[in-house]
């Protein structure tokens, strides 16, 4: 299953009739990230050394999570700034050249927070986080 649309349907509270079903969902959610995490301490990408369509699609998820996600939908266990080689390898793809230029993190979180009033009632955008998305990373050493 896709990590986004998994992350959606099992943390929007949809079927959540108790904390036992939502742990489970929040579990399984960060099962699959240590998985990728792991997956990532040995190859530059997913499917290696070149960017793929997966690797795109992972992006787009990685990229909200700290700024929305991860408090939006109750699942803020870890960060992605805390796992070692995901939070490198959203650097890495940010940083891809034109990238960077494309991804408004004001937009992201104030189209979240104000589009979704079932979550956010009072239609507040937080404040933060401080992300440092354009630190400097290692991940060219895994493509040899």
């Amino acid at each position: 299953m896709d990590l986004h649309r998994g992350q959606q349907r099992r943390l929007q509270g949809r079927g959540h009739q108790d904390q036992g079903a939502y742990d489970a969902a929040v579990d399984g959610l960060f099962a699959t990230l240590y998985r990728r995490d792991e997956l990532l301490a040995c190859h530059r990408f997913l499917l290696g050394a070149r960017t793929a369509i997966v690797d795109w699609r992972l992006f787009t998820t990685l990229v909200r999570f700290d700024l929305v996600d991860g408090g939006h939908f109750k699942c803020n266990v870890w960060r992605i700034a805390d796992f070692n080689h995901l939070s490198e390898y959203l650097r890495d793809l940010l940083q891809t050249p034109l990238v960077a230029d494309m991804v408004g993190f004001d937009d992201i979180k104030r189209h979240s927070y104000v589009t979704q009033p079932a979550l956010n009632p009072s239609l507040i955008v937080r404040a933060g986080p401080a992300l440092d998305l354009l630190a400097l990373h290692d991940r060219a050493r895994l493509a040899a």
